[in-house]
């Protein structure tokens, strides 16, 4: 579980909340690499980082924690940073945040899979997925996101944010990607079920020029 908390000020031609929170669940896989020495952890930008285990801590370039009893990881960042959206337009952010990882399988095959049917390419494709966020912001709107082992990965929210993307969808071995911006482009997606062990949601999105893509995320939580 990942909570974060934001304070926004000395804001310069924009208007943003000036305090925001959020609650990410976040799921990914731990596992021994594939020189069989070291250990990897599934990132949600796509692919594996390297990961480095000891007695009290976990490192990799993902996060730094700690080893709070057998099957837990926890760890916190607080820190400031300047969000420039233009050359006139930025703020200053304060974050806070933690997080706590808890063991939950010792499988380390993909937890869910995710479909997709590209406009420009004929028929289904489907990979599996070793990493994945489901965000609910204190003003309830939420956001998704999933990834594969091959560096796919699609990231889905229900509103606009002004610093990241509305939809950012990428599949290995497909030429051409969505990267939804601001009001360019449409996106949805439609949580069909979900519950503590479960989570199942269609979608669909059309960028800009054209491309579109629709499927279907069934993840497993709890395995």
């Amino acid at each position: 579980m990942i909570n974060t908390d934001r304070k926004r000020h000395d804001m310069v031609n924009v208007q943003m909340p000036a305090q925001e929170s959020s609650s990410a669940l976040q799921v990914l896989v731990i596992r021994t690499n594939s020189l069989g020495i070291g250990y990897e952890v599934a990132s949600c930008s796509g692919g594996f980082n390297s990961l480095t285990i000891s007695k009290d801590h976990l490192s990799s370039t993902q996060f730094v924690g700690n080893r709070t009893g057998r099957n837990r990881i926890s760890t916190s960042y607080s820190g400031s940073r300047q969000v420039s959206l233009s050359r006139l337009a930025s703020y200053q952010e304060d974050v806070e945040q933690t997080v706590e990882f808890r063991r939950v399988s010792d499988s380390v095959n993909p937890f869910g899979t995710w479909k997709l049917n590209w406009s420009d390419t004929e028929g289904d494709s489907s990979v599996g997925v070793t990493c994945a966020v489901i965000e609910n912001r204190n003003d309830d709107r939420q956001a998704v996101v999933v990834a594969a082992a091959d560096g796919s990965r699609m990231q889905l929210t229900d509103y606009i944010p002004v610093d990241s993307y509305t939809a950012f969808i990428v599949q290995a071995g497909h030429d051409d990607g969505i990267v939804n911006l601001l009001t360019y482009g449409s996106q949805n997606y439609t949580i069909s079920s979900q519950s503590d062990q479960a989570l199942s949601y269609t979608y669909n999105a059309t960028s800009s020029d054209g491309l579109s893509i629709a499927g279907n995320v069934s993840l497993k939580l709890i395995p």
